[in-house]
């Protein structure tokens, strides 16, 4: 099974100009086959950029794609191999997409750094459910800031969640997390700009509210996924403003119609319940 990754510049992969290009694609994957692959590809950037704009596009197969940037001198990986899952951090991470059509438009004046010739890690996590052989793609368009725009703010984002899920065969289950978005320092409020929640196929709806506690009364969630298979990225404008008093609270539902137990784990047959928070500091 063929497999490959590459960086391309604005003139390569149709991407337009002032833009970089990423990609990672498997061709002819059985059916049935799942597995999580990683490519370490390098961008065209001869001097230092900004990120303004992601837009990520997946084919049908990819439950999601989630990108990082690497070190200078990074070894890289043109062509995909089945790595860990979620190899990568916060302080690294651009951005993860879940849906065929994924674009975050970052707030004015804030925006990613890319070194020159940026390594970039792109992890795809796909499964062949149809019932023929099928070619599997995921594609990363980075849109680059005016560079007379100024140093922007350096847009940050968390990935965080609960390991505590246990379903039983044919029940219903929830699980709960409660996160306090706060400064990296005092008097540093934390601006979050975009939400996304994540499970996997027995999830029947996931939550993020805005409250006090994990024990707080039920509000408005602030974010609704009502389908697995692609949660919505919800995005706020202005950014919502967190200076310690209160935090998200992520629920997520489960029905289990399988004849076995389920629990936290990477595989689709596992559960996840994760939100990934984008923000950025004053």
């Amino acid at each position: 099974m063929p497999a490959a990754g590459s960086g391309a510049p604005s003139a390569g992969g149709g991407a337009p100009a002032g833009a970089l290009e990423a990609l990672i694609e498997l061709r002819a994957v059985a059916p049935g086959d799942e597995n999580h692959v990683c490519v370490v590809v390098e961008l065209a950037n001869s001097a230092p950029v900004w990120v303004s704009e992601l837009h990520a596009t997946l084919t049908d197969g990819s439950h999601h794609l989630i990108v990082d940037r690497r070190a200078a001198g990074s070894a890289l990986q043109t062509q995909a191999i089945p790595c860990s899952p979620t190899m990568g951090g916060d302080d690294t991470r651009l951005m993860i997409a879940q849906q065929h059509d994924s674009r975050i438009a970052l707030p004015r004046g804030v925006a990613y750094r890319l070194e020159p010739h940026q390594r970039i890690f792109l992890q795809l996590h796909y499964i062949n459910l149809k019932a023929a052989p099928a070619d599997i793609r995921g594609t990363l368009e980075l849109r680059l800031a005016e560079p007379s725009a100024g140093t922007p703010k350096e847009a940050q984002s968390i990935f965080s969640g609960s390991l505590d899920i246990a379903i039983d065969p044919h029940a219903a289950g929830t699980a709960q997390y409660f996160v306090r978005p706060a400064g990296a320092s005092a008097g540093r409020p934390q601006h979050v700009f975009a939400l996304t929640s994540h499970t996997h196929s027995l999830g029947v709806r996931a939550t993020i509210e805005r409250v006090a506690s994990i024990d707080a009364a039920p509000t408005t969630p602030i974010h609704l996924s009502e389908n697995w298979a692609e949660p919505p990225l919800t995005l706020f404008s202005p950014a919502l403003d967190f200076t310690g008093s209160d935090g998200l609270r992520l629920i997520c539902h489960y029905m289990n119609n399988t004849d076995r137990s389920v629990h936290f784990g990477t595989e689709f047959n596992d559960e996840m319940c994760f939100m990934w928070m984008y923000f950025y500091l004053d």
